[in-house]
């Protein structure tokens, strides 16, 4: 949205210090950084967002199972 009306802003604020008037915006804070989630019984360091995560369990075609340990790096730009 432009300024002054209402609604998601087109252009995102960068990183640093802002003065929001809390009774009028409400900041939505995303990060930017890269993202490590793990699928394991090991969690990031960096952040528990991957702390319910478990290794996927798999069955092979001569049925034998097996756990999968999965990492995902997710990064969301700040800008489009």
């Amino acid at each position: 949205m432009k300024p002054g009306h209402q609604g998601i802003w087109s252009e995102p604020l960068r990183t640093g210090k802002y003065t929001l008037n809390p009774r009028i915006y409400e900041a939505e804070i995303v990060p930017t950084s890269i993202l490590t989630l793990n699928w394991s019984h090991t969690t990031s360091e960096a952040h528990s967002l991957d702390a319910r995560l478990a290794p996927i369990d798999a069955k092979s075609k001569e049925a034998f199972n097996f756990s999968i340990d999965l990492q995902v790096q997710i990064h969301v730009p700040d800008t489009r």
